[in-house]
């Protein structure tokens, strides 16, 4: 993944696919192509680095061990055609990013 995401000029998206990326992604990092890719790329890369993962790990677990009593919880109740875990993953995600950020 990071070889691709990194040699952007090598593995152009296909329109099509990139069309349909873009329509439930938005413009981000794994839609644009060329200059605002690599400028999207600069400004996230900080916050992927190893210091910033190792300083957020203690988020990490708490929204994760959230998420899984959430899910436990969603699993007891389900419906017969069971669960949408997009949600609740979304959810943590976004739980994640708010606190993690700051």
């Amino acid at each position: 993944m990071q070889h691709i995401l990194n040699n952007w000029t090598i593995y152009v998206k296909p329109d099509r696919s990139r069309d349909a990326l873009r329509r439930i992604l938005g413009d981000g990092l794994l839609t644009v192509e060329g200059d605002a890719h690599k400028r999207q790329r600069k400004i996230l890369t900080p916050a992927f680095g190893t210091a910033n993962i190792r300083a957020n790990v203690k988020v990490f677990s708490e929204k994760a061990e959230n998420l899984v009593d959430a899910l436990q919880i969603a699993v007891k109740d389900q419906p017969a055609e069971g669960i949408e875990v997009f949600k609740y993953l979304s959810r943590t995600t976004l739980d994640i990013i708010g606190k993690a950020g700051k």
